[in-house]
């Protein structure tokens, strides 16, 4: 150690009133946005596995041809072609 010992130098300072308030609003503050982040966390899977299991539900349900389109006749071509 260079220099003498000192109360200064030898102990750390201690807090003070306004310090003590502020590293304690400081922890509870982290420790609710702490708490929303895991509840959003949560959320977001719970939703997740609810949208997978709907989309595998839709597509054991889902035809397996799709939909046909249906032929226009010739009327309605020459209606078409007519209101142009």
């Amino acid at each position: 150690m260079s220099g003498k010992i000192t109360k200064h130098n030898l102990f750390s300072p201690s807090r003070t009133k306004t310090e003590a308030k502020a590293e304690q609003s400081d922890r509870t503050a982290r420790g609710i946005i702490k708490a929303e982040t895991v509840a959003r966390d949560q959320k977001t899977a719970r939703l997740r596995e609810a949208r997978l299991e709907m989309e595998r539900e839709m597509a054991l349900k889902a035809p397996t041809e799709a939909p046909k389109k249906q032929k226009t006749t010739r009327s309605k071509q020459r209606d078409r072609n007519a209101k142009l």
